[in-house]
This record gives C-alpha cells, structure tokens and sequence, in this order.
C-alpha cells in the first residue's frame, strides 16, 4: 500500500499536456481505519464503471471485435507512454481487469444511489463495523475511455534488479529468468491466455513458460541467454534445449490467432510479434507501437 500511495503521489505531482496523464487513474485522497487486525489503509479514487475483463464475457464467445480491441490499445499505450518517457513508473501488473471505463453519464451515478436508498444492500453488523455486500452499476448507453488503474505493485524505473513480478502467464523472459528488467516487460491481454500451465500442472513452471515463448518466437539469441544465469537449466552452451522435464510445445502464433483471417491476420501478427521478443531493446516501445499500422487500420 505505501509504495501505491508513493506512486499516485508522485503522479500528482507532474504537470504535463501529454494525452496519457488523463487515461491513468489517480489519487483523490486516502485516509486510514481501524480494523480487528490492525489500522488499515484506504485511497479514494473517482468511481469507474467496468473493467476490460468484465466486459469481455457479453461478447460473443467471449471476444472482442478488432475495432474494440484497437481503441482500448491505443488508450492503454498512450497511458504507457505517459508512465514511461515522463513519470519513470513501470506498472508491471497490466492485465484486462487493471483497465477500467470511466463513466460519462452521472445518471448512473443517481440510479445507483437512488437503488441503495430503495432496496438497501445485504450486510453484516460487527460490534465495531458493517460489511455490505457490492452492488453493480446499471449497464450505460455509452461507455467512458479506458483507464489503467492498480498501482500496487509498478516500480520507478528505469531498471530494477531481479525480482519477480508479473502475473504467471505474463512474465517477460528476463523476468522468469532473473534479470534485471526495465519498461519492455510484456503485458498483453487476449480472449485467452497466450502462455497456459504444463499440461497436467496446477501452476505454470518457469522452464516450461520459456519452453512456449520459443515455441512462438523460436530460440533465444546466446547474447540474451548469456545474461541470466539460470539459462544452463534449459540451453547447453551452443543455445540447444536441454530441459527434460518441459520440451517445446508444438504450436505457433499463427495457431493461436483465430478471429482474423488473411493480411488483417498478417499484420496483427507483426504487430504482436513488435513486442514478443527475447532482448528487451529489441521490442518497441508504446510510442512505436502507437504508429503501428495494425492499430491504425492500415489496409495493405
């Protein structure tokens, strides 16, 4: 909670035109209670309406069109580019449900206190607090722009040592194998999960995570595995694998993508495959990325 409140602060502080600033949700005050386990902190922020991953299931199987999928990802890069070339903060946590839609009509707002006023939430009272239970907004006719939220686990940067961070299915190469890492670490959200458990495994180990990413993108470069050293548990010195318990996946990116057909597939994939890379350096920065013809539309 303290580094979160560390970074909204900071946040707060700059003053700047760039567009980002406003799609980043900020700090309106923070306060603190009591609670049975100790004092407890608690940060206020301006109310938002869904996040991504929420409203991902009432479309069809689950899928956004590739019109939606563009506008949320220019939003969330402008709001990256913001973080990276002027507040020096990596979020670290991006992920569907860690971008929310602001609401743009404050009727929502009256309905939602006007319900609660009518037909009052369930709740249990404690001898020293009430528990209520969560009340959903009603669907709006428009939906706000998308803002990226959680900031309770983002580091300032530029570089931060090895430590992990990242959900599982998330984790950039340096990350699984323990080197220090900067803005490039990968977030990305899908109708799926682009990397899954080893089949039969509870939990994604770290070999068989690596074992996927080359199944995409294909071996590492010796340079970039030179840098880590758990890189012997899964590469000899020629760059081969050698890991017996995870082998590589049989699949491909081209396999996974399955809503886009023809050059709208092909450039998708080459805009997916600007930030899939081993070498941090080599992956384009949201700015890059923001000029992308895929995201903008560009029909070959």
């Amino acid at each position: 909670m303290h580094r979160e409140l560390d970074v909204y602060d900071h946040l707060n502080q700059i003053k700047t035109s760039h567009p980002g600033a406003q799609l980043i949700r900020s700090r309106l005050d923070s306060f603190e209670v009591n609670g049975p386990h100790g004092r407890h902190k608690c940060i206020v922020h301006k109310p938002l309406q869904v996040d991504l991953a929420s409203l991902q299931r009432d479309y069809p199987r689950r899928r956004y069109d590739a019109e939606l999928l563009r506008v949320a990802l220019i939003y969330t890069l402008h709001a990256l580019d913001f973080l990276h070339t002027e507040a020096n903060v990596i979020h670290t946590d991006i992920k569907a449900s860690n971008i929310m839609l602001t609401i743009n009509d404050d009727t929502i707002l009256q309905d939602f206190e006007k319900a609660e006023m009518e037909n009052p939430s369930d709740r249990k009272v404690y001898h020293d607090r009430t528990i209520y239970t969560s009340r959903q907004f009603r669907r709006p006719t428009v939906y706000g722009l998308p803002t990226l939220c959680d900031f309770g686990e983002a580091r300032f940067g530029p570089v931060q040592e090895p430590t992990v961070i990242q959900p599982e299915a998330y984790r950039a190469p340096e990350v699984v194998l323990e080197m220090p890492w900067s803005y490039s670490i990968w977030n990305l959200f899908e109708n799926k999960s682009l990397f899954q458990n080893d089949p039969g495994e509870k939990e994604m180990s770290n070999m068989y995570h690596v074992a996927q990413i080359q199944a995409y993108i294909g071996p590492p470069p010796l340079e970039f595995l030179q840098r880590s050293k758990l890189s012997h548990y899964c590469r000899d010195e020629q760059g081969n694998w050698v890991n017996s318990v995870a082998s590589i996946p049989n699949f491909s990116l081209e396999q996974s993508e399955e809503n886009l057909e023809g050059s709208d597939k092909t450039m998708f994939l080459e805009f997916v495959r600007s930030m899939l890379r081993w070498v941090p350096e080599e992956r384009k920065t949201a700015r890059e990325l923001l000029l992308d013809p895929w995201l903008n539309g560009e029909v070959p």
